[in-house]
């Protein structure tokens, strides 16, 4: 079963630039569908030897 990624909590990440940075990764993840963290690091590893 996939792992689900949650926000940290304020908690753990206080408001600041680095969990406005971590807000906008995260709904830039949920806007395109949430997909897995494997797919997603295949596509960077991809993108950074220029197959994509």
């Amino acid at each position: 079963m996939p792992k689900v990624i949650q926000m940290p909590s304020l908690e753990e990440l206080p408001p600041g630039a680095q969990r406005q940075f971590m807000e906008a990764l995260y709904r830039l993840w949920v806007e395109a569908g949430q997909p897995a963290t494997a797919k997603v690091s295949a596509r960077i590893e991809a993108a950074s030897v220029g197959v994509v």
